[in-house]
């Protein structure tokens, strides 16, 4: 009787193909600067190479053809330490080696749960706890897998090549150089293509390998493991579904993930969508809730900032942007790697400090700290307009000008920005400059009121100033 559940074998040759061979290297390369998990990428080969090669020649010679693999692995490790400056990226989680392994063995569990059961998602772990002492069921848990997987060998190498899958290539992640974060769900992508092997692997054996040992499967049991694995598949279809819609928008993605990510960066960052919505009372409920969880975290003072300026309650507004610079500054002055402003946001609180002191009627100061932002974040377009502003109101149409077009220069598609301009041009007398300025602003939004308001006043009489708008 003809086998119909016979292993299908890959014919293997001596002869080596040069041409895939330099593109497998090529692959390699890309993928490295793609994805620096790639680098366990050469160590995924050597260990399908060792469970699936059947002739002991192939797999001695293949540890000389991985020799270009390591090469390029160590070199690109060592190009990225010069230009980083330095191999790690932060200090150990909890400050040494064996807390942040303590942590790591929790994390995996993590990971390994979130594969099998993908619920309470969350986009950011900056908030997950860091082990000081062993987690005894962690330990024994990664252990019992890994056990598992090399006990299998002798039946079952699928199984081995996907346990050892799986680890190998968490390992770049697994913080023994340290990395800014403990665990995140992207590190899962490559790892997870050793889960979805597992899977298949113990469909075929409960399918094919285990009923064959004892007797032809029934039709029953046949209908029982499709109809198991068929829910499994629905499970991760709707799931998937689910988690797609989560990521809609920014704020869908925050408020899912305000309610499973611990730390501080969830609510701030659902406060300030909620800021831009103009929610203020949700959004300082938020940044409130953030502030309270790390006293040490500048953001969400900044935007409480915003909303009191909003509310127009200026003084309280200039307490929170301080406190936001002072702790930046403190972190800066400690090396608190944890709280790395960018200067992108330095700028943003200048800028917001300069609007404050704009509502408070002091151009004079408005004006050094719009310069200050410009200076932080040379690409902050809205710095730049907010610093013309201050100059038309200080009578410095030149320097109001002369910034009004450096925000162009950012951003050449802000009709605001060609509105003020035109102001500017208008109050010095360059009146088709000014004509120029406005149309331009009707080109980029033809329903702009303002810009054809001031139109029509020119076209009317040249010589009437339309009234400035601030």
């Amino acid at each position: 009787r003809h086998n119909t559940h016979a292993p299908v074998t890959i014919p293997q040759t001596n002869k080596p193909n040069t041409t895939l061979y330099i593109l497998a290297l090529l692959s390699y390369t890309l993928a490295l600067l793609s994805k620096e998990m790639a680098i366990t990428l050469p160590l995924v080969l050597m260990l399908y190479d060792i469970c699936f090669s059947t002739d002991k020649i192939i797999k001695i010679r293949n540890w000389f053809f991985y020799i270009p693999f390591f090469l390029l692995s160590l070199f690109f490790f060592a190009a990225r330490t010069i230009v980083l400056g330095q191999v790690a990226q932060t200090n150990y989680l909890g400050g040494t080696f064996t807390s942040a392994m303590y942590t790591m063995t929790v994390g995996i569990v993590h990971y390994i749960k979130l594969l099998i059961l993908p619920l309470g998602l969350c986009v950011d772990y900056t908030g997950f706890p860091v082990q000081r002492n062993p987690d005894l069921f962690s330990i024994l848990l990664i252990s019992a897998i890994i056990f598992a997987g090399l006990l299998s060998y002798k039946y079952f190498k699928t199984v081995t090549f996907a346990v050892l899958f799986f680890f190998i290539t968490l390992l770049p992640v697994s913080n023994i150089i340290p990395i800014k974060i403990s665990i995140a769900e992207r590190f899962l992508y490559l790892p997870s293509l050793a889960f979805m092997i597992l899977l298949g692997t113990v469909f075929k054996i409960l399918w094919i390998k285990i009923p064959f040992k004892i007797k032809p499967p029934s039709f029953l049991y046949k209908v029982f493991i499709l109809l198991i694995f068929s829910l499994i598949f629905i499970f991760y279809y709707i799931t998937t579904i689910e988690r797609n819609r989560v990521w809609e928008t920014d704020f869908t993605l925050w408020k899912d993930a305000a309610k499973s990510c611990p730390g501080e960066r969830a609510p701030t960052n659902l406060g300030i969508e909620l800021f831009k919505m103009g929610k203020f009372d949700m959004a300082f409920s938020e940044l409130k809730k953030a502030a309270n969880i790390n006293k040490s975290y500048p953001i969400p003072h900044a935007y409480i900032g915003d909303i009191y300026t909003e509310k127009g309650l200026l003084d309280k507004a200039y307490a929170e942007y301080t406190t936001a610079w002072k702790l930046i500054k403190k972190a800066e002055k400690e090396g608190n790697v944890e709280f790395k402003i960018s200067s992108k946001f330095k700028g943003y609180i200048k800028n917001s400090m300069g609007i404050l002191f704009m509502n408070k009627g002091n151009t004079v100061k408005a004006i050094k700290e719009f310069i200050e932002a410009t200076k932080l974040d040379p690409d902050n377009y809205s710095a730049y307009n907010n610093l013309g502003l201050a100059y038309m109101e200080n009578n410095q149409i030149n320097k109001a000008i002369a910034a009004f077009k450096n925000a162009l220069f950012v951003n050449d598609r802000n009709p605001e920005i060609y509105l003020n301009l035109g102001e500017a041009y208008y109050k010095k007398g360059f009146i088709d400059n000014a004509i120029k300025a406005y149309r331009k602003a009707i080109e980029i939004n033809p329903n702009y009121e303002d810009a054809i308001r001031r139109l029509k006043l020119i076209s009317i009489n040249k010589s009437t100033t339309p009234p400035f708008l601030p």
